[in-house]
């Protein structure tokens, strides 16, 4: 836990994905740091791994799936002393209900550091977000999720599988995110290349809080292990779906 990323400041385009608790961005064999992670045919696969990253978030966008089946993504555009960069997170994954959840406990203004968890046992995932070195509470928990929906489920008779419906809780946290979110931010339009699927970055001035070196950043992750020496983090105190 708490491995920060290191952004390569020579990238035109810096665009991230998770899996399985990471974060991964292409890399060529020859990158610092870059591991192999073959697809599924077993062909070689370059990335920059880590399971954090540290920037200030200043636009959430949307991105619709071709596949109807899909529910799509939202990608985090962020700034840190090198430029822009992109994070996305998929709708349907547990890092994004984690996300929402915090979303009116998030100061805009700040740096936020991320961190992405993955759980082999119960495939399932969460993330944390830390401030000043504090990290941010859901507003709304397992034990109190004020107003918003509870979920449904239905029982198949045939497999005597359970099917849970979280579609009326996620609609009420998006709209939180439509309504209080992103007035907040600058939703200046990030062009989507098709041909590449990756997005031309915008590059607003960066003002980041104290210094604009890579120290910042490390004091942050300092801070962040202080908090996580003091809170073990456990699978039941992290935003889980269930």
């Amino acid at each position: 836990m708490g491995v920060y990323h290191k952004n390569n400041a020579n990238s035109k385009a810096r665009f991230y994905n998770i899996s399985r608790g990471q974060i991964r961005i292409k890399a060529h064999s020859e990158d610092e740091g870059a591991v192999n992670i073959p697809n599924q045919k077993g062909e070689a696969r370059f990335y920059q791994v880590s399971d954090g990253i540290t920037g200030k978030i200043v636009k959430i966008l949307a991105k619709p799936s071709e596949n109807p089946e899909y529910k799509g993504s939202w990608v985090l555009q962020m700034v840190d002393e090198d430029g822009i960069f992109s994070l996305e997170i998929p709708m349907s994954s547990g890092y994004w209900g984690s996300f929402t959840k915090k979303l009116k406990n998030i100061d805009w203004d700040k740096d936020s550091s991320l961190e992405f968890y993955y759980f082999e046992e119960t495939r399932s995932t969460s993330m944390n977000i830390f401030q000043d070195g504090k990290k941010v509470l859901p507003f709304f928990s397992k034990d109190d999720m004020g107003d918003v929906p509870t979920p449904t489920s239905e029982k198949d008779e045939v497999t005597d599988k359970v099917k849970w419906d979280f579609s009326k809780q996620e609609k009420y946290l998006l709209n939180i995110l439509k309504t209080e979110v992103l007035p907040k931010l600058d939703q200046t339009e990030l062009a989507h290349d098709a041909e590449s699927n990756e997005f031309k970055v915008w590059a607003p001035k960066y003002s980041k809080q104290g210094s604009s070196t890579p120290k910042k950043a490390e004091t942050i992750k300092e801070q962040a292990d202080k908090v996580r020496k003091t809170e073990a983090i456990e699978e039941d105190e992290l935003d889980l779906p269930f």
